[in-house]
């Protein structure tokens, strides 16, 4: 069982989560509502962004309380900023990953450990040399909420290692598995951060091309092959 101040997070995070999708559903309903009524939400926003230039107006959404307050704790302060620096993690993640992981790293011994715990490693079925589920295990929710939210807005961008690792895994394996696979190399990039209180360090948008140029020529031969083009390669002059 995590500490009391681990628990204490985990229901401030998860009550602001609560929060946050309670007022999107009233403003839902008080959006179906009004356009039953023939009163055309869109079209008055689409007005008054044009009135501000380009912004939208929200005031009519219902305020709800939605930002508790974070306990003044420099360790989970610091991890929070420590988990900032990964690309698409955003302040409200980075704290809902804490509240659910907590700061002691060592009661996982690797990240493999806390990728399983966290329901993030294909299953292990596997009965006389046949495999027949790769099913991962129930984690914690409202973690795999955090994490996808981190991982999508992974797919907005291009130049950094964990969009790449996107874009190179949905043509062949589809945009949930490769989602999927952008999760894990988060919660692993969570583990050692937290372990060794170092910074993420991006490797590049290009680090796959460069890890192995080969494999990237082939790929994007095969490409066009596929396409019904002849390819012919000549070594670039030095």
């Amino acid at each position: 069982m995590p500490p009391k101040r681990i628990r204490t997070l985990r229901n401030l995070t998860r009550y602001r989560k609560a929060q946050i999708g309670e007022r999107q559903r009233e403003a839902n309903r008080l959006h179906k509502i009004l356009e039953d009524t023939g009163i055309k939400l869109d079209g008055v926003a689409r007005t008054s962004s044009e009135r501000r230039g380009g912004r939208c107006s929200t005031r009519w959404l219902p305020a709800l309380p939605i930002r508790p307050c974070w306990p003044n704790s420099r360790r989970e302060r610091s991890a929070v900023e420590l988990l900032c620096t990964i690309p698409g993690v955003q302040r409200r993640t980075a704290e809902v990953i804490v509240a659910e992981l907590g700061t002691d790293m060592s009661v996982f011994p690797t990240a493999g450990h806390l990728a399983s715990w966290a329901g993030l490693c294909p299953g292990n079925d596997e009965s006389a040399g046949k495999r027949r589920s790769g099913r991962t295990r129930q984690g914690s929710r409202w973690l795999g909420i955090a994490l996808t939210e981190a991982a999508q807005a992974n797919t907005r961008s291009r130049d950094t290692y964990l969009s790449a690792q996107y874009r190179r895994l949905k043509p062949r394996r589809g945009h949930r598995k490769a989602i999927g696979a952008v999760r894990h190399s988060i919660i692993v990039a969570c583990w050692h951060m937290l372990t060794s209180g170092e910074v993420y360090r991006d490797a590049g948008g290009d680090y796959l091309t460069r890890l192995d140029p080969d494999k990237q020529t082939r790929r994007l031969v095969a490409q066009l092959q596929r396409l019904g083009h002849v390819v012919t390669l000549q070594e670039a002059a030095a």
